[in-house]
């Protein structure tokens, strides 16, 4: 899982296959967000300078390998890793609680298997 907060420039890296673009789609029961991203191969990994705007919440990431920096069509990329990712963004009501809530107003643990409903 990787943790970003949103709006703000994150570094990221992954094992992945080289390409000269990435597709990151973010989604979840409510929401689908596309970024095209360039990654930089370094000793294996590609590092990635990531800024997002999306809400705060718990994602499915794929991310896609591509030639295009324009493309947001799954289709016409590479499948090359499935993972989630937590965002926190600042400007929503439950930044500021002490915890991060989940699409069904559970409250995120470290411990998956732990479930805390919030009011």
């Amino acid at each position: 899982m990787i943790t970003l907060k949103a709006n703000t420039e994150m570094n990221v890296a992954e094992f992945l296959e080289e390409y000269p673009f990435y597709l990151f789609v973010f989604g979840n029961d409510c929401n689908q967000f596309k970024y095209v991203f360039a990654g930089e191969a370094c000793e294996g990994f590609i590092l990635f300078t990531i800024l997002v705007d999306m809400p705060s919440g718990v994602y499915d990431l794929k991310i896609y390998g591509q030639s295009s920096s324009t493309n947001e069509d799954e289709s016409l990329a590479e499948f090359l890793l499935m993972d989630s990712a937590k965002i926190y963004n600042p400007v929503d009501n439950c930044y500021n609680m002490p915890y991060l809530l989940d699409e069904n107003n559970y409250i995120i643990t470290s411990d998956e298997d732990v479930k805390i409903k919030y009011k």
